[in-house]
């Protein structure tokens, strides 16, 4: 993962464990949350994807394989 803020890879790390452990993280973040950023830039590089229409029928985020592989290695 490239985070130019060391803080900013640990809390994806815990992003990637949160969601690699079953928990649900709703998408979008909302354009205020703090850590939307670090979100956009876990889905852009791979690791993260929207999961769509969930019932109910809102989107969550889900690991990709790179995401589960990144998550396991560690």
């Amino acid at each position: 993962m490239q985070f130019a803020d060391p803080q900013a890879l640990s809390t994806a790390y815990l992003v990637l464990r949160h969601l690699y452990d079953g928990d649900v993280i709703d998408w979008p973040i909302e354009d205020g949350h703090p850590l939307r950023q670090i979100f956009a830039d876990l889905e852009a590089q791979g690791y993260v994807a929207r999961w769509d229409r969930i019932w109910p029928l809102h989107d969550r985020y889900r690991l990709t394989d790179l995401g589960i592989a990144t998550i396991e290695a560690q």
